[in-house]
C-alpha cells in the first residue's frame, strides 16, 4: 500500500487544482473529475489525480491516464475490485485522517492511503 502525507514516507504532494490555469506539468495535479481538466493535463503533459464520484469517472480516469482515483471508502472498495479483474494502471485511493484506518484499507483491497497533510492548495 502507498500512503501519502506521513512524516516518514517519502511522497509527492498532490496540489488541488479548481481551473485549467492551475495545472502544471512540473508537479501532482489533484481535482474533482472534469474532461476539461483532464484534456487540459494530457495536453501539457502534466500528471494528474482524480476525485471520483462514480464508477464510471473512475473508468474514465484510468483510461485517460490518472496516477490516482480518490474515493470515498464505498466507492474505492468497488473500484477495487474492478481494477483487479481489469488491472487498472491507476491507484484506487481514499482520503484518510490517521494511519489508525490503514488496516481497514488494506482489508478492503485499496491501493494507497492519502493524509491531510499530502494534499496542497
Amino acid at each position: 500500500m502507498k500512503i501519502l502525507g506521513d512524516e516518514l514516507i517519502k511522497f509527492e504532494p498532490l496540489f488541488l487544482c479548481k481551473s485549467e490555469d492551475e495545472i502544471s506539468n512540473d508537479r501532482q495535479n489533484l481535482f474533482k473529475f472534469d474532461r476539461n481538466l483532464i484534456k487540459k493535463a494530457l495536453g501539457v503533459g502534466a500528471s494528474f489525480s482524480i476525485i471520483a464520484n462514480d464508477m464510471n469517472e473512475a473508468i474514465i480516469a484510468n483510461a485517460a491516464g490518472a496516477k490516482f482515483i480518490i474515493a470515498d471508502i464505498t466507492l474505492a472498495k468497488d473500484i477495487a475490485a474492478v481494477a483487479s479483474e481489469y488491472l487498472f494502471d491507476t491507484l484506487v485511493a481514499v482520503l484518510i485522517e490517521s494511519e489508525d484506518e490503514l488496516e481497514k484499507l488494506c482489508k478492503l483491497g485499496i491501493d494507497a492511503a492519502i493524509l491531510p497533510n499530502a494534499i496542497k492548495e
